[in-house]
């Protein structure tokens, strides 16, 4: 079972009206649905190309997960290695409804599943270049995460090391 399938169990015990699919490759549907869905969650200048997330799907232990709620497309999320070794890159965590704990709920699930599968924590990057940016930067922070590093362009790199938890 890998991470995210594993994470993906443990959120379907506390969302029992969600529908889960984790892959770890792309195809022409799941391009559709991510795209159709991300959309609704970043503004214009932070939507990928088609080729950006093709690009991810050739990462090192790439999987995605999509999740339904009442046939309609809930939440979105990326994971790959790419940084510290024994580290998960978490590249997208979105919720169509921000505001209903699902990211929340999501996060803590994969929080939990790196845990058991002796991962050593999870790293992002976000930005903080609006009122947007910074809610993120607080929500991940309230997870745990802590900033390790910031650009002048406003990217923010964020650690969360499992064993200081």
């Amino acid at each position: 079972m890998t991470v995210l399938e594993r994470a993906a169990d443990i959120l379907a015990r506390s969302e029992r009206d969600l529908a889960i699919e984790v892959f770890r490759s792309w195809d022409r549907r799941l391009l559709d649905l991510y795209r159709s869905a991300e959309v609704r969650c970043f503004p214009p200048e932070l939507l990928y190309t088609e080729e950006e997330l093709v690009e991810r799907g050739g990462k090192e232990d790439f999987e995605a997960m999509i999740t339904f709620r009442g046939g309609l497309t809930a939440s979105l999320l990326i994971l790959y290695r790419d940084g510290e070794p024994g580290f998960l890159y978490l590249d997208t965590l979105a919720a169509v409804n921000q505001g209903s704990g699902l990211g929340r709920k999501t996060l803590a699930a994969l929080i939990s599943a790196g845990k058991k599968d002796g991962w050593k924590g999870i790293e992002l990057d976000t930005e903080r270049i609006n009122h947007r940016g910074q809610r993120l930067v607080a929500f991940y922070e309230k997870s745990g995460f802590a900033v390790t590093g910031e650009e002048e362009s406003g990217n923010i790199h964020m650690v969360l090391e499992f064993g200081r938890l």
